[in-house]
């Protein structure tokens, strides 16, 4: 057992989910990341890092889902480093990963569903609890396992819309895999839910990060509540400029408490 003062603690936040649509911004808030960064890429998004120093992807896609490979290859890759693994600087230095990151979660429990499904023989039939329930426990192995291999890790997923059946009100929620989006935020330290506007004037796109959500918008960070109320909203998604205006809240609530 670890027994911690936590008037000597600091803040810090090691698993987060980002939440949002296409575009806004979630693939690029992972360079923001302390580096190096391993990024498990189920998609093609990873194009918008091209030319980006300290970054390796690793690309796991299947083209044909009667035949699926590609979660047999995350996971083969997710087992190696868990054993070591080092990112080559071009000055020849070496350096162990400091950020694992999965973009996407929603891509991944597709690929895994497909896996589990072909396994079970249901790949075109209702999976059933027990697909249903390997998808889940697998993932959430996999989010719970990822801190051995770098001290953060951030993973993203799209946003899919649920509709309460009593009041009719529109929630949204990670788009995943079977009843896991309603649960999936649990795992993280931090859930965040982007998006992005358009100034009327000028035309420029604003990106945005909510830390904390409405009942809507599920997003959520777990800090001190005034730390918390300080930073519920983020102007510019970087994951730097989100920890100093944690810092800054955190000096700030010291320094009232005395």
């Amino acid at each position: 057992m670890v027994e911690l003062d936590l008037s000597k603690e600091q803040v810090d936040i090691k698993k987060i989910l980002l939440i949002g649509p296409e575009g806004v911004g979630k693939t690029h808030f992972l360079k923001t990341m302390p580096k190096p960064v391993y990024i498990f890429s189920t998609d093609k998004g990873y194009l918008t890092l091209a030319g980006e120093p300290g970054i390796t992807v690793g690309l796991c896609m299947d083209e044909d889902r009667y035949k699926p490979h590609a979660y047999a290859d995350f996971k083969q890759k997710f087992d190696a480093l868990k054993k070591g693994g080092e990112y080559a600087w071009p000055d020849g230095k070496k350096e162990a990963y400091k950020t694992i990151a999965i973009d996407s979660l929603t891509f991944l429990s597709n690929y895994l569903y497909d896996h589990e499904a072909r396994l079970a023989n249901t790949i075109d039939k209702p999976g059933g609890f027990a697909v249903y329930g390997a998808v889940k426990s697998k993932l959430q192995d996999i989010v719970g396992q990822a801190v051995m291999l770098a001290p953060y890790v951030v993973c993203t997923a799209l946003v899919e819309t649920t509709k309460d059946d009593i009041t009719g009100e529109i929630f949204f929620v990670p788009s995943m895999v079977g009843s896991m989006k309603n649960e999936v935020g649990a795992w993280f330290d931090g859930v965040f839910y982007m998006g992005v506007d358009k100034n009327p004037t000028t035309g420029e796109k604003t990106y945005k990060m909510l830390t904390v959500g409405d009942r809507r918008q599920k997003a959520k960070i777990r800090l001190p509540s005034g730390i918390g109320n300080a930073v519920s909203a983020v102007e510019v998604p970087d994951f730097g400029k989100l920890m100093e205006k944690i810092k800054q809240a955190q000096q700030k609530e010291e320094k009232k408490n005395g």
